[in-house]
């Protein structure tokens, strides 16, 4: 009876994986797909291969941006289409991520990710820059601006990661695809079994107004999770965290800070935004409403207004409305 019980549960976990595989997507078809005439691609010795792209003016201020886990330069393309002129907008997709793909080491540490912009900024010949980060991209953004004063003039970190919770945070409800990530079962399901309805509960997840969860927007999220190797990527990401214990060293942040979070963010905690506003002397707040945890996706013209004010009124800026520097008469 044991052995015939084992059986059936055996039986009943390889008909469950098969019926959950879901392959590779094809890494030609979703360059043609999810690059345009503003992409680009770079590497070095190592053998990465960083997606980026390079639009706006090309002798403005740059202004770099850089993406959470799971996500892709894609996120930022609503906000970039609002902003105005004067800048030059450069984004890529971190290792793991996106038609970037795999970290060839499967480096994908702060310091990992440091030496990818490094490599993005002297390859696009960027000296002083704007940093903007979400969430997973925001921690990557704030410890590179505290170890980097002499090139980040201004940062924007957007729901971003690194900060412990505070004592009056509630507990915060892990969904099952996040339980499963937990477990060495889970990492390894999700390695070749990510089926489209996970990625759309967790896209919903994300979001305050599940309305905005497009078929598309499923769609784009669910083919680069599947681009070959992030798969892989993820599941090693999953069991990094975000060096918590190093949250002081944002105390040494220099550049001016500007904190936008949604009220509604289950990710990381709105208050996440006082625990940096604490530490960085130069800081301000936007709390937008009803907003969850993708403000530039979905409020991207209160999210864009929020950055205009915050950059016009920072030294040699340029006015978003007028093109003209802030030093001009």
């Amino acid at each position: 009876m044991k052995r015939t019980s084992l059986a059936l549960i055996v039986m009943s976990l390889v008909v469950a994986v098969i019926a959950l595989r879901t392959p590779d997507t094809n890494r030609d078809e979703m360059r043609d797909k999810y690059s345009n005439r503003y992409s680009g691609f770079i590497g070095d010795e190592s053998g990465i291969t960083v997606h980026y792209r390079d639009q706006g003016q090309r002798d403005g201020k740059p202004v770099i941006f850089l993406h959470g886990s799971s996500g892709s330069l894609h996120v930022f393309e609503p906000l970039i289409d609002q902003l105005g002129e004067g800048y030059r907008f450069i984004s890529y997709d971190h290792p793991g991520h996106g038609l970037t793909g795999p970290h060839p080491a499967n480096d994908y540490s702060y310091a990992g990710y440091a030496q990818i912009l490094d490599l993005v900024r002297s390859k696009l010949a960027v000296d002083r820059f704007v940093l903007v980060g979400h969430s997973m991209g925001g921690w990557i953004a704030w410890r590179y601006a505290a170890e980097h004063p002499e090139a980040v003039d201004a940062l924007v970190l957007l729901s971003a990661a690194g900060m412990p919770a505070r004592d009056e945070d509630p507990d915060l409800e892990l969904g099952l695809g996040q339980q499963l990530m937990q477990t060495s079962f889970g990492r390894r399901l999700s390695e070749f079994a990510m089926p489209r309805h996970m990625i759309k509960k967790a896209t919903e997840l994300s979001v305050y107004d599940n309305d905005l969860v497009s078929d598309a927007l499923v769609d784009q999220f669910w083919e680069l999770m599947r681009y070959p190797g992030n798969r892989q990527a993820f599941s090693i990401r999953s069991q990094l965290g975000r060096d918590l214990h190093l949250a002081h060293l944002a105390n040494s942040i220099k550049a001016p800070t500007l904190l936008v979070w949604g009220d509604r963010d289950s990710f990381v905690m709105p208050s996440a935004a006082l625990s940096f506003s604490e530490r960085i002397e130069q800081s301000e707040i936007v709390l937008l409403p009803d907003v969850g945890h993708l403000p530039m996706l979905e409020a991207p013209t209160e999210t864009k207004a929020a950055i205009e004010r915050f950059l016009d009124r920072q030294p040699g800026s340029v006015n978003f409305q007028t093109g003209r520097s802030a030093t001009q008469s």
